[in-house]
């Protein structure tokens, strides 16, 4: 087993815009961090070092609807891990 210690601060930079720094131990030793910043209400743009590689994507809300009692959204990520493999995530959240 390996645990990981780490802590992080964000800080809102102007409406839309935030930033992280954080470091840790193992996994997340040294310094890491990430910017990310909304273009529009359905795109965000996002940047991070993970204290190893630069990662980076686009994210875009594709839509909400009513589900029981609560609201879901789904967001389409596409991006690049190291510059070099592309990624894709669909995210649901409620």
């Amino acid at each position: 087993m390996s645990r990981s210690i780490y802590a992080v601060v964000t800080a809102k930079m102007a409406e839309g815009a935030y930033v992280s720094l954080g470091t840790g131990t193992r996994r997340f030793k040294g310094v890491f961090g990430n910017a990310s910043m909304s273009i529009d209400p359905r795109v965000k743009l996002v940047a991070e070092y993970d204290a190893f590689n630069w990662n980076y994507g686009v994210s875009f809300r594709l839509g909400s609807a009513p589900v029981s009692e609560r609201r879901v959204a789904a967001d389409l990520f596409v991006g690049s891990i190291r510059g070099k493999y592309w990624t894709w995530a669909l995210n649901l959240s409620f």
